[in-house]
Order: C-alpha cells, then structure tokens, then sequence
C-alpha cells in the first residue's frame, strides 16, 4: 500500500469528464479479486459518505494502453498518524480535521501491479451520457426543493431560516435523505412534532398536499422557460472544499450546499414534474422529481 500526500483535486464540479492524471496510491484486495487506485485529480464524482445523494460516476481508467471500468467510486480518508485508511460510512472524521487527507477511491475489477503502476499517468474518462442523466435530476431536484420552499412559504407561523429566493428554507429544515438516479430522485421528508414546535402548519399541510403539489410544478415551469446560468463553486480543488450550486436568477445569485453535478442552464430543462406523496398517513412523506432535457 503507497499512501498519497495530498487529497485528491477534483475535477468533474466543472462539468469536465475526461482527464490525464498521475497515479499516486492505492492497493490491492486479492480476495475479491480488485484494485483500488487513488490519483493525483480525477474526473469521477464519487458517492458521498455523508449524504449519499448522487451516485458515483461510471467510466474507465487506462493505464498503459489497458481500459479498465471502474466499477465503484467512493471517498476514502487517510490518518497520517496512524497510517490507517478509511472507507464510507466508516470515516470517523470531518473533512477539515488536521492530520487527514480524504482520497476519490477508482475502484477497478482486476489486480493492478501498483509498484509499476504508481507514479506514472493514466487516463480517466467518465460516461457522459450516465453524468448528463445525473445531473438533469439533480438540478430539477434543486429546483423542486426551492419551488417547494415557496409553495408552503405561508404555512410558517414563526421567522426561520430563508432561502436566497427569500422564502422560508422548509426544505433543508425538513429533508432526511435523497436518492438520485438516472429516472428520478426521492427526498423523503419528516414533519415530526418539533415541526409544529418550530411553527410549521403541518396537519395544514397534509390536508392541501395535492394542491401544493400542482403549486410546486407551475412554478417550476415558470422558471425553467428562463434564462439561468448554473454551476457549482469552486470548479476545482480539493475534494474536502465545500461547494455550493449557483443559479443566476435575473440579477440573484441562489445558492445552495451541493457536491454533485449539473446541468449548465436552467433552459437546457425541457420539463420537470414533481409528485408529492404521504407515507402511511405519517408523519413523512416523499417528493419525487423527474427531469428531461431539451
């Protein structure tokens, strides 16, 4: 096992999907068969361990004139201290904790002779149709959560944390989980007693969800006929930066936390539909966005 000295540049916030890169660790599980290999940058976003929202991307990496797919892409921390690494869920730190590196894990399904390997360049290259599809979804997502900050914006009855389009942000208050894919993404919400504590109109909300359901996608539709840059911050740098998604709105900036990728304009959306959908007459419920583009 060679262990890297710096985390990994990332690459792919830019939207880039092909790269030359310099191997600089990784190792190899005999048992299964595969090799993980760590480089200097990459293009490949890799599923977050935090909040595993987007999944990886799907690409290849060649080495020597060798094609391999990467089957898995995921985040691994380094302890400089005690020379351990980290895998997931199982990283017990946060990413600006002194004397770690977190590292983009290529993970390929073959054995990979590393002492000839490390040090030398390879090609990383990511499936573009599969990202494109990924982040059409993410950024209707996106849109669905600030529509939906607006269509319940008069079921607040206490002043809490705004959005930047000035509505309050119901959405990252309430969200406990999102699952991107290719067809779809599902955010599951809960609206929990402390929801009533902290002045949301919850049963309000549950009596009229079909018609904040039909609010939520005409106001969608609105935007999406607009002009809007969108892009994540910063393109480039360390995978333990923080980034934000920008849309530029007329003349706001909206932002909001998101390591994923996306789209590049709001008009290259041709549709976006939401449905919204209680669970088991409880207290959570589920939004579903599905997204096409022109």
């Amino acid at each position: 096992m060679v262990h890297p000295k710096e985390s990994t540049i990332v690459l792919y916030p830019s939207g880039a999907c092909e790269s030359p890169a310099t191997i600089v660790g990784g190792y190899v599980d005999r048992i299964e068969n595969k090799t993980i290999i760590f480089t200097d940058k990459t293009v490949f976003h890799p599923v977050d361990h935090k909040w595993p929202d987007q999944p990886a991307d799907e690409g290849s990496i060649t080495l020597d004139s060798n094609e391999h797919v990467v089957k898995d892409c995921y985040i691994v921390a380094y302890n400089k201290e005690d020379q351990l690494l980290y895998v997931g869920s199982n990283i017990p730190v946060g990413r600006f904790e002194p004397g770690w590196i977190f590292l983009v894990a290529h993970e390929v399904s073959t054995v990979v002779d590393l002492s000839i390997a490390i040090g030398n360049s390879c090609y990383l290259a990511v499936n573009e149709v599969y990202r494109q599809n990924l982040s059409k979804v993410h950024t209707g997502v996106h849109l669905a959560s600030l529509a939906l900050n607006a269509a319940v914006n008069d079921l607040w009855k206490k002043d809490v944390l705004r959005d930047d389009l000035g509505h309050y942000d119901f959405d990252q208050r309430f969200i406990i989980s999102s699952k991107i894919s290719v067809q779809e993404s599902v955010d599951t919400y809960r609206l929990s007693k402390s929801a009533k504590r902290k002045g949301f109109l919850v049963s309000d909300f549950f009596e009229n969800i079909a018609g904040i359901e039909s609010s939520v996608n005409q106001i969608i539709s609105e935007w999406i006929t607009e002009t809007g840059s969108i892009f994540i911050t910063p393109t480039e740098g360390p995978l333990t930066q923080k980034r934000q998604w920008v849309w530029y709105r007329n003349d706001l900036q909206v932002t909001i936390p998101c390591g994923g990728t996306h789209l590049e304009n709001i008009n290259n959306l041709n549709a976006v539909s939401v449905i919204l959908s209680r669970i088991n007459d409880g207290p959570e419920f589920i939004m579903i966005t599905k997204a096409s583009i022109s």
